[in-house]
């Protein structure tokens, strides 16, 4: 992880952050900028050219994520090579970490999916974001999952495993074209999305 924030109330601006790389050839996945604390403001930041997920957060609360760029992340070291957990956002905040929000954001040619929520516990907003041509190379060469918004999860969580209540995400004025598979996807979610 190039930037761990752990803190609260955290306001960072105008931060490039490219070629962050993944060096094990397992199961594993490198960030750009990972998040864990609440009521921070992550704006126009610019996460491209490596192999890691532009923006990761998983705790935390009240954040706001405005104006950032994820593009051109691929992981060709893991796995398969094909980039399977290379997201250019990637929010799955944990029980009662609530209001988090994408405004303006935008992901293109991350190997796998534009913005993903699917581990998330909480609602998550995305709103005026866009995401195209995830899912393949800037050559279009067919790489990982490829959906524009995945805003869903609990697909395959046993009936009784699930929670009282469900989150359902909102994707708001959202704008997706060219990714390999679906534009917008509530990954077998049994809540949908709005």
């Amino acid at each position: 992880t190039a930037f761990q924030v752990n803190a609260s109330w955290v306001h960072l601006r105008g931060l490039d952050v490219v070629g962050v790389q993944v060096t094990l050839p397992l199961h594993t996945q490198s960030v750009c900028v990972e998040n864990a604390g609440s009521h921070n403001v992550f704006e126009r930041l610019s996460l491209h050219d490596g192999m890691a997920i532009g923006l990761y957060s998983v705790r935390g609360a009240n954040n706001l994520f405005l104006n950032c760029d994820a593009f051109r992340n691929r992981d060709p070291v893991s796995e398969d090579g094909r980039g399977g957990n290379v997201d250019g956002f990637g929010c799955h905040p944990a029980a009662g970490a609530t209001n988090n929000v994408f405004r303006g954001c935008r992901a293109w040619f991350n190997s796998d999916d534009g913005f993903d929520c699917i581990n998330a516990r909480e609602s998550v907003t995305f709103d005026r974001c866009w995401a195209f041509c995830n899912g393949f190379s800037p050559e279009f060469k067919s790489l990982a999952d490829g959906n524009g918004f995945k805003a869903g999860g609990y697909g395959s969580t046993p009936a009784d495993r699930l929670p009282a209540t469900i989150p359902r995400h909102a994707v708001l004025n959202c704008l997706a074209a060219r990714n390999k598979a679906s534009g917008f996807y509530a990954n077998h979610h049994p809540a949908g999305c709005d």
